[in-house]
């Protein structure tokens, strides 16, 4: 009989002989390690990710080559860029709770999720938001994560001023150690995606959709 796998990067690895090996934490990280959820990012946090992967390596670079030569401070200090980066705005508590490494109470959950809406609210960059996952489906439970997903309003000062609040976002639930899967939309069309069963929480809503343009209530 096959064992069946114990977690999704298991359930989705296409080498089926080698789901086993995603039953350890360590593959896990690995491979998040690497994709840092960027293949569910939309454009604008695909972008803003590899940019911040790229300054972080440039500057870390220049603090290196005085002691490396170049051929060697580079790639070292893009493992660098790329560890900081899983760390602060890799979602780190999500992938644990794949692995049964988070648990928490409901207070303390419903604690996280009053404050983060408020926060959400007052972004101004975001135009819609909501709650979707275990949450909404009524399946809730200590090992549960939070699955928000925000879309920002139109234009490069909004896409650039929504990553950052993204990635302030992620660094506070990694102190927190909680596990909040949120990520940043550029339009409404990923969001069909979701589970078909799943009746969203809305945080917030100010989408104009007379005119289908994002904008701030007054």
């Amino acid at each position: 009989m096959n064992k069946v796998p114990q977690n999704k990067y298991a359930a989705n690895l296409p080498w089926k002989r080698l789901t086993w090996l995603m039953d350890f934490v360590i593959c896990g990280l690995v491979i998040h390690w690497i994709f840092q959820g960027i293949l569910y990012m939309d454009r604008s946090e695909k972008l803003f990710k590899v940019l911040l992967d790229f300054l972080l390596t440039v500057g870390i670079s220049f603090l290196l080559i005085s002691w490396f030569p170049w051929i060697f401070a580079i790639p070292f200090a893009f493992l660098i860029a790329h560890t900081l980066n899983f760390l602060f705005n890799g979602q780190l508590w999500v992938l644990m709770k794949i692995y049964g490494r988070v648990d928490q109470n409901y207070s303390e959950f419903a604690t996280y999720f009053m404050e983060l809406s408020r926060r959400i609210k007052a972004e101004k960059s975001v135009g819609f938001a909501a709650v979707y996952g275990s949450q909404v489906r009524g399946e809730w439970k200590p090992t549960s994560d939070l699955d928000v997903r925000l879309v920002r309003k139109a234009g490069i000062f909004n896409a650039f001023r929504s990553c950052i609040f993204v990635t302030m976002e992620r660094t506070r639930a990694l102190f927190h150690k909680f596990p909040l899967d949120i990520y940043i939309l550029d339009s409404f069309t990923p969001l069909m995606r979701m589970r078909g069963d799943e009746i969203p929480l809305i945080i917030c809503d100010f989408i104009d959709y007379s005119n289908q343009k994002l904008i701030q209530k007054e």
